[in-house]
């Protein structure tokens, strides 16, 4: 009992520092760059993560993504209030209520439209442990929209049409894994309205 209550502790403190460094980076990047914000309904992934003892298949999602990047540089941060994992072999569902990403787009001077970034993302505060969490980073391929609707908007909707994950997963209680992911934007359906008005 005191070897799980110690580890609670740590990883109590662990998290709180992580939530501070957090703000702190946020509150410094938000004056370093020229962020513009956009939104986006969200996203729907069919992922895997692999390890030595398994190898797990999963659906995921997020529910409205606010973004804020910057043009001149690359850098890019994206924010969600809910991402749902379900996993039907082992006949769970998690949700995570605090989703943050922070990206860099290595072709952010060559194309518009692709994306090569390397990210890092970090998935906290589930419905039932507050002390589970998950830590992503790795390589992303992305394919964005090249004309969003309400692109006149100071908050415009900008969207990757099509995005393609790998890299490593930390999961808290789990051991490290392998992890890839593929999935496609709840906006497509805007974008393929838009793009019928606008022939019209």
């Amino acid at each position: 009992m005191k070897v799980i209550q110690s580890k609670k502790i740590i990883t109590k403190k662990i998290l709180a520092m992580s939530v501070l460094i957090y703000i702190f980076c946020c509150a410094d990047l938000l004056f370093a760059f020229d962020f513009a914000p956009s939104w986006d309904f969200g996203h729907i992934n069919i992922a895997g993560s692999f390890s030595k003892d398994s190898q797990i298949l999963y659906g995921s999602g997020t529910l409205f993504d606010i973004n804020l990047s910057d043009a001149d540089t690359g850098v890019a941060f994206s924010f969600s209030p809910l991402e749902i994992e379900s996993n039907q072999q082992l006949g769970k569902t998690n949700l995570f209520f605090i989703n943050a990403e922070f990206s860099y787009n290595t072709f952010n001077n060559l194309y518009k439209i692709f994306r090569l970034a390397v990210f890092a993302r970090i998935n906290w505060l589930t419905e039932s442990n507050t002390y589970k969490y998950r830590f992503m980073s790795g390589l992303e391929f992305s394919i964005m929209a090249e004309m969003s609707p309400f692109c006149d908007w100071k908050f415009p909707l900008i969207f990757k049409a099509f995005s393609a994950k790998t890299g490593f997963r930390l999961d808290y209680p789990a051991k490290p894994s392998f992890f890839c992911s593929a999935g496609i934007t709840l906006s497509l359906p805007f974008y393929g309205l838009s793009q019928s008005a606008n022939k019209n």
